[in-house]
């Protein structure tokens, strides 16, 4: 390999090649980053920084755990092809953590820098049910931001039940939050009214 792939401000400008921005935001290559993580150890780091730096939805976060936790959408054999059904499928987790999820977990969460929970909608293919996010971010192991490095966090998603999980996402690394929310519950409101002090950061 030759030298200059070594150094790590080239990769990371090589890798941010890899992360077109777009209307709908910052949308890497996974597949390609993935690929290129497994290349080599020089690559393996950065590599897959730049692939979980920004989560588009949060059932991605569902998809770090091993395929035995995590539900897997309805497979059909039609003309001899097999089939993915995702269609109304929300993922679940299909037993509790363990210390080793928890790790794998927390491997790819602290690569985090910008995340996304879109509105929920029975129509979308892809959704993340409120059980599986509520034991992954609305019960603390511990007291802190289970993504340290957040910069931005856009929360779209109307349900209640989910606000312990918008509550763990604040910490003092944002520096955006962007909270579309049709109606504003107590606990939105003191979340709102405290983040001067959460997140020095935001101006």
């Amino acid at each position: 390999m030759h030298t200059c792939l070594w150094i790590p401000e080239m990769l990371k400008a090589i890798f941010a090649e890899l992360m077109p921005v777009t209307e709908s935001g910052v949308q890497p290559s996974s597949a390609t980053l993935y690929h290129l993580a497994l290349t080599c150890r020089a690559f393996r780091e950065l590599a897959l920084d730049a692939q979980w730096a920004h989560i588009q939805t949060p059932d991605m976060l569902v998809m770090w755990l091993p395929q035995d936790a995590r539900s897997q959408p309805a497979t059909f054999t039609a003309r001899g092809r097999t089939i993915i059904d995702i269609s109304g499928h929300s993922l679940r987790l299909l037993r509790p953590l363990v210390d080793n999820d928890w790790a794998t977990f927390q491997k790819y969460a602290c690569r985090v820098r910008s995340l996304t929970f879109e509105k929920y909608d029975d129509w979308k293919t892809r959704k993340l049910h409120d059980s599986a996010a509520l034991a992954l971010l609305g019960s603390p192991a511990s007291p802190f931001s289970p993504f340290p490095l957040l910069r931005e966090l856009y929360w779209n998603d109307q349900r209640n039940v989910l606000l312990p999980c918008l509550q763990r996402c604040i910490s003092n690394s944002l520096t955006r939050l962007v909270i579309h929310s049709e109606l504003w519950p107590s606990v939105m409101v003191d979340l709102i009214a405290g983040l001067g002090k959460a997140c020095p950061m935001i101006k």
